[in-house]
C-alpha cells in the first residue's frame, strides 16, 4: 500500500508576510514629507506705501514718489496703475504707469506729477487709483504658471492748506472832498484777496478815532463773506469828520 502525501498549508505564513508588507508600505508612506506652500506665498498683493510729499499748497504743480509694494509671497507681473483725476487734485502727464515685476515682498519707487486746482478750498483730498496684475509661480507640474488679472483699488491722499491775504485796493468817499464837519460820508473801499486760497467770513472794520467817527452804529464795518483768491468786493463805512481836523490827508486803519 502507497504512502499517501501530506501536504501542510502555508496560509498563515503568506497572511503574515502580505501584513508585514502593508504595514511597512504604510509607515514608508506616513513618512513621505508632503510639501505645502505657506498661506502667504499663495497670493500677491500690490499696495502703494510711502507717498511723499503730501502736503501740497493751491495752483501748485509737483513731483510726488511713492512706493509701490508687493505684500505677498508670490510674484507679481505686469502691474498696472492708472490714476484717476478728480476737481481739485489729479496727476499731470503720465497718468498710468507700468511695473513689468514684482518679486515677493518686494518694492519699486515710481514718481508722478499731482496738480492742485487754484483756489483749491483747504482739505483732505483722494487721488483714486486702478491697479492690476498678474500673480506669477512656479507648478512642479506645468512649470512657470501666471494666474488671471487681479484688480484692486487704491489711492493716495493729499492735505491742502494755503493762505488768504487780504488787502486794501482803491479808496474813494463821498464826497470826493472831505471837510471838517461833514456827516454820513461815504468811504468805500476794494478789499482784495491776493493769497493762494480763498478767505472764508472776512469782516472789514474801520479803526475810527477822534477826528473821525461812525455815523451811526455799525457803519464803521462792513462784512465781505468769502473772498476767493484773486477776487475782490467792496466794502462801504460812513463817518463823521470832527469839526476841528486840521486840514490834510488822513490814513485810517
Amino acid at each position: 500500500m502507497g504512502k499517501n502525501a501530506v501536504v501542510k498549508p502555508v496560509f498563515p505564513e503568506v497572511c503574515l508576510l502580505g501584513t508585514v508588507f502593508f504595514m511597512t508600505a504604510l509607515m514608508v508612506a506616513l513618512l513621505l514629507p508632503v510639501f505645502a506652500p505657506p498661506a502667504d506665498a499663495s497670493f500677491s498683493s500690490v499696495t502703494i506705501t510711502d507717498v511723499e510729499p503730501t502736503d501740497l499748497r493751491p495752483g501748485e504743480t509737483k513731483e510726488v514718489t511713492m512706493t509701490v509694494k508687493n505684500n505677498g509671497g508670490m510674484d507679481a507681473r505686469d502691474i498696472r496703475l492708472a490714476f484717476q483725476g478728480t476737481e481739485v487734485v489729479s496727476v499731470v502727464g503720465a497718468t498710468v504707469i507700468h511695473i513689468n515685476s514684482l518679486n515677493s515682498w518686494s518694492r519699486k519707487e515710481v514718481k508722478v506729477y499731482v496738480q492742485v486746482k487754484e483756489e483749491a478750498p483747504n482739505g483732505v483730498y483722494s487721488v483714486p487709483v486702478s491697479c492690476s496684475w498678474r500673480g506669477y509661480y512656479f507648478d512642479p507640474s506645468k512649470g512657470y504658471v501666471a494666474t488671471d488679472t487681479i484688480k484692486a483699488e487704491l489711492g493716495i491722499s493729499f492735505n491742502v492748506e494755503g493762505e488768504g491775504m487780504i488787502n486794501i485796493g482803491a479808496v474813494t468817499t463821498d464826497p470826493a472832498d472831505v471837510r471838517p464837519g461833514d456827516e454820513d460820508v461815504e468811504i468805500r473801499a476794494f478789499v482784495e484777496n491776493s493769497g493762494e486760497a480763498a478767505a472764508k467770513d472776512v469782516e472789514v472794520k474801520l479803526i475810527s478815532n477822534f477826528n473821525f467817527n461812525p455815523s451811526w452804529s455799525g457803519t464803521d464795518r462792513s462784512y465781505i463773506g468769502r473772498l476767493n483768491s484773486g477776487d475782490s468786493k467792496e466794502a462801504a463805512f460812513y463817518v463823521d469828520v470832527a469839526d476841528n481836523t486840521e486840514a490834510k490827508k488822513y490814513s485810517l486803519p
